[in-house]
């Protein structure tokens, strides 16, 4: 029963609704879409029945009789039968019962299940207890749902729940199953997402007697066995020190690569030395050169700022490595680094070590043998980091933040801190804390410095000295400089997450490029998982589950080719935004945040899912329902894969910046008007744009169908603007036209319509008079026909009306400005129908 297994059944579940139907929000109080919610209580029940299964023999012989009656293996019986418990849900409030039962018998008939799923199975998750044979079912299916209520906020909450009369029996009948309810609560770090999926083999696995099933924001829920022992807190200290406190060899080797360039900067100069000490440290004058001149700042920081974030035998392996491979060519200048460039936070401990009290370079006139002194600073450096003993900054965060099924086994911490971290606010007890000023250089230079409780700084020397931070921040720079670089996609899943389903969603889009066009009819979930580049297998590679947090972190650099970012830009959200659709479709229709700042949340909306981000566009609000959001940011990325090719790379920053300030002022009015902006930096005018038309036609179909889906006046606009445009097609004859000839009219009746705002008061009539302008000035170049006539009449009508309501919900210019977007989109209509659209 593994993961494969599991891998199967949401395959086939997935593969068995539809994508409306699986986009659809199955809760009110929270952003669960029916696909997410029914897989995650079918993965449950299939998790708890694994648990009775393995830690019960009375549970294991009623999973065999029940997989003997239904035919059927037990791991498919829990599963769907979870899967398919909310069918009453299926396709929205507006269906009747009946056409829900029959379409859940169409989905039953595909799985080839028994129809006991439909009226027996499926009501256990809230209903009583038929007879004592289906048992195990009935507790799994039922607790699997109760973990996903919305109403949970915290592990803690889970508890309130069980002890509630809807589920106090089926939590009483795990004791029959030799199983309990319990959890493990803990405060979200990233080097605890890095580190959770090896808390969860070493510390939660079943050997131990656990079984994990739900993630949620602060923490885990799992069972386990009655005789099995509490969770020790000193074994997830040693578990997390092996993760802050050990480096890998890049990491040693970078450092060691860092002090040479230090070193070998003035090479020549500590060569000459080997050969006159005297004639290289003194300059023309006869005075003793500054340190500066062997050691420049720019390019040498002292060395505890540069092993800072290593755990004492790397640093010591360092300093071996750098003087080990320098000592024959440069012993000098190693020499000189480590008097001169030890630390900040004590400077003397070499020069006090090796006896020197001059505190200018004479002190090298002295030296009788360097060779000896090199092998005095490895002994001095082998005292000073002896071996290493757990940091109690470490062991105050484990101790402090950490609840549930735990016995706190660890000592007392009795020792006032030295220092606290300016970063993360934690207790510093090390008499050598790392510097400001090296955990700002893990980050990557002089821009900008990320703490996630400050607003973000300009200047690095501005920094005191004298700030102060914790490993634990200094190893997550580490992290966020290479395997944890932000910005990021943070997927979070209310109430929790299922864990056996975090262990399998996975993506790839190497083979695939932006997608938004999506069929919620025709495709089913599956397909549309897929189209979007999901992917079905064991964990591995690009997705970064966080257990104990409810939520994935997806690194942008995986999406696209993103380099280190501590503050998000809206240049890097408008590259970024038009994966996020497709992500929260990977992710079973989940809400989506982009940021550079792992500690954020998505905000949520009460039952549909939110695309946000640090900048919140209006054109990225949730809307009415699941698919009407995806939609409104998939007509978003549709634009902004027409705009790469319109603009090319080196202008493409400028044509998003124009799109989005566009969308953003037009969805303030309404979604659909966002949908339909096409911003302002698209160039020559369009009627003569031929690279234009060559990347915007493909998409103008679609978003004409998006503006249709999203609102009322959008449902209007599209149906005035293709009402017209095929009306042109058989009323202009001729086979060359420019754009005047096809939207002139249309011209004249907007300059009607906002000529009168402020002479003709009566609405019809202002209405009236623009409609009959436009079809005057069209009756003028074309013959038209009674039937045309009616027809475009009628159309100019609904959209004189649509601008009478804009201008009164905002006003007189941006009435214009969305008039004149509307001539545009009459333009690229007709050359839709033309070339045989039928959107």
């Amino acid at each position: 029963m593994g993961e494969n297994k599991l891998i199967g059944l949401v395959r086939t579940a997935l593969d068995s609704i539809t994508l409306g139907q699986g986009v659809n929000e199955a809760k009110i109080k929270s952003p669960q879409s029916y696909a997410f919610h029914t897989i995650s209580v079918g993965t449950i029940s299939l998790d708890i029945c694994k648990a009775i299964y393995s830690s019960s023999e009375i549970g294991r012989k009623q999973l065999e009789n029940l997989s003997k009656k239904y035919n059927m293996p037990f791991e498919d019986l829990w599963f769907y039968g979870g899967f398919l418990h909310d069918w009453n849900k299926l396709s929205g409030k507006e269906e009747s019962l009946e056409n829900k039962e029959e379409l859940t018998k169409k989905i039953i008939d595909k799985l080839k299940l028994p129809n006991e799923f439909l009226h027996g199975i499926s009501t256990m998750a809230e209903g009583h207890l038929p007879d004592n044979l289906h048992l195990p079912l009935w507790v799994s299916i039922k607790l699997a749902d109760m973990l996903l209520i919305s109403d949970i906020g915290s592990v803690r909450d889970v508890f309130y729940f069980a002890n509630s009369d809807s589920y106090r029996n089926a939590i009483e009948a795990l004791k029959e199953y030799n199983l309990e309810l319990n959890y493990v609560s803990s405060t979200f770090r990233l080097f605890t997402l890095i580190a959770s999926k090896e808390l969860l083999n070493d510390v939660f696995n079943e050997k131990s007697g656990y079984f994990p099933l739900i993630s949620y924001a602060d923490g885990i829920v799992f069972l386990k066995r009655k005789n099995s022992q509490p969770v020790l807190l000193s074994k997830i200290v040693d578990l997390l020190s092996r993760q802050v406190f050990s480096s890998s060899s890049e990491v040693i080797e970078e450092k060691i690569s860092d002090i040479e360039k230090c070193i070998k900067n003035k090479e020549e100069l500590f060569r000459q030395m080997n050969i006159d000490v005297k004639s290289a440290i003194y300059d023309e004058e006869g005075k003793v050169k500054q340190i500066n001149a062997f050691l420049p700042t720019k390019v040498c920081k002292p060395f505890e700022d540069v092993v800072g974030n290593l755990d004492n035998k790397s640093k010591l392996q360092v300093a071996r490595e750098v003087i080990e491979r320098n000592r024959k060519d440069i012993p000098f200048g190693l020499l000189i680094y480590f008097v001169n460039k030890f630390s900040k936070n004590e400077e003397d401990y070499i020069r006090k070590g090796l006896g020197i009290n001059e505190k200018s370079l004479k002190y090298l006139l002295n030296i009788g043998d360097v060779q000896k002194a090199l092998d005095k600073i490895l002994e001095l450096l082998e005292k000073r980091y002896a071996e290493q003993s757990s940091d109690k900054t470490l062991l105050y965060y484990v101790k402090f933040s950490s609840s549930g099924n735990i016995i706190d086994d660890l000592p007392k911490i009795t020792d006032r801190p030295n220092d606290y971290c300016v970063v993360c606010g934690m207790p510093i007890y090390s008499s050598n804390p790392v510097r400001f000023v090296q955990y700002a250089s893990e980050l990557g230079g002089r821009a900008e410095i990320w703490i996630p409780r400050e607003k973000a700084l300009d200047e690095i020397d501005n920094v005191r000295d004298d700030w102060k931070v914790c490993p634990i921040c200094i190893y997550e720079a580490n992290l966020m400089k290479d395997r944890v670089k932000p910005p990021y996609f943070i997927v979070t899943f209310y109430p929790g997450v299922p864990i056996s389903l975090l262990n399998i969603i996975d993506f790839d889009f190497s083979q695939s490029s932006i997608k938004y066009y999506i069929d919620e009819e025709k495709d089913t979930y599956f397909t549309a998982f897929e189209k979007m580049g999901g992917r079905l297998e064991p964990y591995v590679k690009k997705v970064l589950p966080a257990y104990f947090s409810s939520k994935v972190i997806i690194k942008a650099s995986e999406v696209s080719n993103f380099s280190l970012s501590t503050r998000l830009s809206k240049s890097e959200l408008n590259k970024l935004l038009p994966y996020a659709p497709m992500i929260s479709m990977i992710f079973l229709t989940s809400p989506v945040l982009i940021s550079s700042n792992l500690y954020e949340m998505p905000i949520a909306h009460e039952r549909v899912i939110s695309i946000t981000s640090t900048y919140n566009y209006t054109f990225m609000k949730s809307l009415n329902s699941n698919l009407l959001t995806l939609y409104s940011i998939f007509a978003y990325s549709a634009k902004y894969d027409a705009m790469r090719k319109i603009c090319g790379r080196s202008d493409l920053d400028n044509c998003l910046g124009y799109l989005t300030e566009e969308m953003d002022l037009y969805s303030s009015v309404d979604p659909a008007l966002g949908v339909l902006s096409i911003g302002m930096g698209v160039g020559t005018p369009i009627d003569t744009d031929e690279k234009f038309f060559s990347a915007f036609l493909p998409v103008s179909g679609y978003l004409l169908k998006v503006t249709g889906k999203v609102s009322k006046m959008g449902e209007t606009l599209k149906s005035s603007i293709f009402s017209i445009a095929y009306a042109l097609k058989d009323i202009i004859k001729s086979q060359k036209v420019s754009k005047y000839d096809v939207t002139g009219f249309l011209r004249d009746g907007v300059d009607m319509f906002f000529k009168t705002t402020s002479v003709i008061k009566d609405k019809e009539d202002r209405i009236g008079i623009s409609v009959n302008a436009a079809i005057s000035s069209l009756e003028n170049k074309y013959a038209l026909d009674d039937q045309h006539r009616a027809q475009v009449y009628s159309a100019l009508q609904d959209i004189f009306k649509t601008l009478y309501s804009i201008e009164e919900e905002s006003d007189r210019s941006l009435a214009i400005s969305i008039a004149n977007t509307l001539s545009n989109w009459l333009y690229i209509a007709y050359k839709l129908v033309l070339q045989g659209d039928k959107s």
